[in-house]
């Protein structure tokens, strides 16, 4: 592992432990089970798809499948995107334009620039893509 994967695996690792430790000291002693406290979902699947792309960095391919287990498990699901197929509005956001070769390109994905996700059929993150067109 390069200097920024380890620092960053040491982060997310002490982070983690942190939270742990803290909700272990905030447990109930009578029935060894967490308090209930108000989880704001929204923001807690916003981080864990920030920390899904931070780890996207080369060489923490491992933290990223756990990242990526983590949020399937919450019902999330990564919007799929291939090059070629046409843009789609309600999954997926334009980040860039590259010009077309053919007509049939026009209008169609180029590349997969950030990944989409959405849980059940609601879109959480639309996928930012670059789309061909024709000059």
């Amino acid at each position: 592992m390069d200097t920024v994967t380890t620092q960053l695996h040491h982060e997310v690792s002490a982070a983690v432990a942190a939270e742990v430790a803290a909700a272990a000291e905030s447990a109930s002693p009578e029935t060894d089970r967490f308090p209930e406290t108000p989880v704001d979902v929204e923001e807690l699947i916003a981080g864990l798809i920030a920390a899904h792309d931070l780890a996207s960095i080369p060489g923490s391919s491992a933290i990223q499948v756990q990242l990526e287990r983590t949020l399937r498990t919450a019902g999330l699901t990564r919007i799929q995107v291939q090059e070629g197929q046409p843009f789609d509005p309600d999954e997926q956001m334009v980040a860039a334009i590259e010009p077309a070769m053919t007509e049939e390109q026009d209008r169609c994905v180029a590349r997969e620039i950030r990944s989409g996700w959405k849980r059940r059929d609601q879109v959480v993150r639309p996928a930012e893509v670059a789309v061909w067109t024709i000059s």
